[in-house]
């Protein structure tokens, strides 16, 4: 049986990308914590950086879809300079540092039990009596920061909240091994906790590594609306080769329609049921992660505000489509 592949113009792959970041559609009345945690869930990948222009880059994504909305409900849905224990979100390295719903704990498993890299791996060899003793302070006397921890390595070394000593590396490794579990910030701080002591029965489950690679891929592809492997394997941070079966197994399942798109070298896909929007307007600070979609003359490293967004038939208005490399 033969199949025809469908065929985008990039204009058109343009719409479809705005559409399925969210930045196509009407802004809610009232910006509250349903509306947060709907976005956040829609985005897939909600980076926290620490680096910033004029505000922390975790709020400008959000900005973007939602338009204003206090600043303090999302603090608060973070726990960030708030609350103690663990609240509905937590971090992990699921793109970068990234926002996780505690209910996604579990998609990870698989990476926070494979191999570390040799220099990491022979560091907490000779170190296993330090990991023990911060384990086992965190056990004593729960969510701290790392600077906040009495170990007597614990000791400055000039660099501020970067302050990277021996006890920084041994509360980084208990944290990629998932022993340790971000509860909240405190002045930006991460504040940890062990794991087994705040994490609900559910979040303890382990997902298969396929079984989870093919969710998240999925999850990258709404989130992307039209993408290229490589792109599908970047929103997660994942390898091509690792995540190239996943993406067999979506289009045999009928989940992923390859399609091409005008000007793309790689073959693309859809997630099933994709609609191309005929016109996207709106107004949003655009960061667009695929720089196959904008013309070299259009690119940029960083958002800027879009007054009025029109992508019918390819024009923009005012506008220009911007790459932020890793961005939201």
């Amino acid at each position: 049986m033969w199949f025809v592949t469908r065929r985008l113009s990039i204009a058109a792959a343009r719409r479809v990308a705005i559409s399925a970041q969210g930045l196509a559609g009407s802004r809610p009345a009232r910006v509250g914590d349903a509306a947060l945690r709907r976005a956040i869930a829609s985005l897939g990948v909600l980076q926290i950086d620490s680096v910033n222009v004029f505000e922390r880059s975790h709020y400008l994504p959000l900005l973007a879809r939602l338009g204003p909305y206090d600043r303090s409900r999302l603090d608060r849905l973070l726990h960030h300079d708030t609350g103690r224990g663990l609240g509905g979100y937590t971090e992990y390295v699921a793109h970068e540092a990234t926002v996780l719903p505690v209910a996604d704990w579990p998609l990870w498993a698989w990476h926070r039990q494979a191999p570390r890299s040799d220099h990491a791996a022979t560091w907490a060899a000779g170190h296993q009596g330090l990991l023990s003793e911060v384990r086992a302070e965190f056990a004593d006397r729960g969510p701290l920061r790392v600077r906040d921890l009495e170990h007597p390595s614990n000791v400055s070394l000039g660099g501020g909240w970067w302050n990277r000593n021996d006890v920084h590396w041994a509360a980084n490794w208990l944290f990629r091994r998932g022993e340790l579990v971000v509860v909240g910030r405190q002045r930006f701080e991460r504040r940890f906790a062990l794991a087994d002591h705040v994490l609900p029965p559910g979040a303890m489950v382990e997902v298969p590594r396929d079984d989870a690679v093919r969710e998240v891929i999925r999850r990258a592809a709404r989130a992307y609306g039209v993408a290229t492997l490589d792109d599908l394997a970047d929103y997660p941070r994942l390898r091509p080769a690792l995540a190239r079966p996943a993406v067999d197994d979506l289009v045999a399942a009928g989940e992923l329609e390859p399609v091409t798109v005008d000007g793309w070298s790689a073959p693309a896909y859809l997630a099933a049921g994709t609609v191309c929007p005929a016109r996207c307007t709106g107004g949003a600070a655009v960061a667009v992660r695929s720089a196959r979609l904008v013309p070299a003359a259009g690119r940029a490293a960083v958002r800027v505000p879009l007054p009025h967004l029109d992508l019918h038939a390819g024009r923009a208005a005012d506008a220009r489509l911007l790459r932020a490399p890793g961005a939201g």
